[in-house]
């Protein structure tokens, strides 16, 4: 048992009964309990140990009764909060149902009237918090949770709480309130006078990700998804999914617009946007204006090199040629329970294993995650090649085969001529799907070496052999690709519990660490 959650059993023992960890972030662990009084299963948030000392304990229990007033719908109610043997905590309902993150990660896409019956809710709430002069700062799928047909928004206040209390003390300790992929240009420009219009441009970025699978702007690390949010106009969501109607794309470009000036001012007006597109869709998407937008210095946030990272992420070859050489391999098909977090797994595993092989390069997997939106057919491989300008292209099913055991089949494809250069098929326990990417890494390399010379493939090349450990580690690098920091830390820590000579994972967990105070 952690001294921490010895400390808070102890010190509310007359009032909760502490009963297990539900899950921890980089802010805050959480723990289910029974409020004894009420008879009631409740969720104690418990602020880290490192963030709880940089604020001020009386200033933050000032700031959160601010959060306690608020009263809404959709929008999840503070029960309680306080200082327990130096822990600040705040009591929330347990909710019976699953956060929006759990529904994308199962689903990856929603259905349109879904996204925008789930975007009204999460609206309403903004929008009567907004009028109590109250920013969330921190809109996110992992805040939003759905139950009951409705969805309701977690944490709301908080984020201000923390901020409010910490001041410049947050930065000077290496300490953020928010998350890249969902973060308005002027929250990642460090600005101190936010308003309604950043949580309006996070909504925005959460119907997009319902939308499209992944948020508007993607990279490598938070540096590069922040460089892109500032050189890069904001996506049309038609362009990857034409069934979204014109005058929704309309409304959701505004509400990513760069300068906030531009941007659609209220949650209230996002709502009419979506509902009159809805009802009457638009006859064409105008989008933005041309103009350029204004520039937004970020402070303390961009570094050359994750600018360069960004402005290359869509690389192609001069006059759009595919090069030989390069080869991308598609989110594997996971079809049976419990195989879900090994469609983007096995696109890691075996893209780190044929990289570097002779002259054979391979495309980052967190580009070709968020590139590809087709399933395991020739068409769909050529066209994520086409668009990454790679030559070659892998596609695939992994599918349980009896109780134990599963199968895992590779498409090799020829993405100029579309033909197939291989078709390989390989079985082994559920629990070896380590062994099963090597085994397909080394047939890869096989059908490879008919037409060029390469070495060995670089099996495990993530750096464990345990099978608990990698599947969290892959679980992690799902949420870094789509900057939800809290849960990839998560990830990232339980791979290194279960294999304390992760390398690669404690690299992982040192990105996401220097992600908020990183230095300029």
């Amino acid at each position: 048992m952690s001294d921490a959650l010895t400390r808070l059993k102890s010190a509310l023992s007359s009032r909760y009964q502490i009963e297990r960890e539900l899950g921890a972030g980089g802010m805050a662990t959480v723990y289910l309990a029974q409020d004894l009084k009420h008879d009631r299963k409740v969720a104690i948030k418990v602020l880290k140990p490192e963030l709880a000392a940089t604020l001020g304990t009386d200033r933050f229990l000032r700031e959160i009764q601010t959060a306690a007033k608020l009263n809404h719908p959709h929008l999840m109610p503070l029960h309680d909060s306080g200082e327990a043997d130096g822990l600040l905590y705040y009591v929330m309902p347990l909710v019976e149902g699953e956060s929006l993150r759990d529904r994308l990660t199962r689903e990856k896409h929603l259905a349109v009237e879904e996204a925008l019956a789930i975007t009204r809710d999460v609206a309403s709430a903004l929008d009567y918090a907004h009028g109590h002069d109250v920013i969330h700062r921190d809109v996110k799928p992992e805040n939003i949770m759905l139950a009951s047909g409705h969805a309701i928004v977690t944490d709301f206040g908080i984020a201000r709480a923390i901020s409010e209390a910490g001041g410049n003390k947050l930065t000077e300790t290496g300490i953020a309130v928010g998350t890249p992929a969902y973060m308005s240009p002027e929250q990642a420009a460090g600005e101190a006078e936010l308003d309604q219009r950043t949580d309006v441009y996070a909504l925005g970025c959460v119907l997009y990700e319902m939308l499209v699978g992944d948020p508007p702007f993607m990279g490598t690390s938070a540096q590069a998804i922040l460089a892109r949010k500032l050189t890069e106009p904001p996506p049309s969501v038609q362009t990857v999914r034409r069934t979204v109607p014109a005058g929704v794309a309309q409304t959701l470009g505004r509400a990513l617009a760069t300068v906030p000036a531009d941007r659609i001012p209220t949650a209230k007006q996002l709502v009419a946007g979506i509902t009159a597109a809805d009802v009457q869709p638009a006859a064409g998407l105008t989008g933005l204006s041309a103009r350029p937008a204004r520039p937004i210095v970020l402070i303390g946030v961009l570094v050359a090199a994750g600018v360069a990272t960004a402005l290359l992420l869509g690389k192609r070859t001069r006059g759009g040629e595919l090069d030989a050489n390069i080869l991308v391999v598609a989110p594997f098909d996971a079809l049976g329970s419990g195989l879900e977090v090994w469609g983007e797994g096995l696109a890691d595993m075996v893209s780190h294993s044929l990289d570097g092989a002779g002259p054979l390069r391979t495309v980052s997997p967190s580009v070709a995650a968020r590139a590809w939106s087709g399933r395991a057919d020739p068409a769909s491989a050529a066209q994520l090649g086409a668009r990454l300008g790679a030559g070659l292209a892998v596609y695939g099913r992994l599918v349980a085969s009896g109780s134990d055991s599963v199968r895992l089949s590779a498409t090799l494809l020829n993405v100029a001529s579309q033909a197939v250069m291989g078709d390989i098929e390989v079985r082994d326990h559920r629990d070896n799907v380590d062994r099963l990417s090597d085994s397909l890494a080394v047939r890869l390399l096989g059908e490879l070496s008919r037409t060029r010379q390469l070495g060995s493939a670089q099996l495990n090349s993530l750096g464990s052999s345990v099978p608990a450990a990698l599947k969290a580690f892959l679980q992690g690098e799902q949420h870094w690709r789509r900057a939800s920091l809290d849960s990839a830390d998560f990830y990232y820590q339980r791979a290194i519990e279960l294999d304390s000579t992760f390398a690669l994972a404690y690299n992982r967990m040192g990105n996401v660490a220097w992600w908020p105070g990183a230095p300029a």
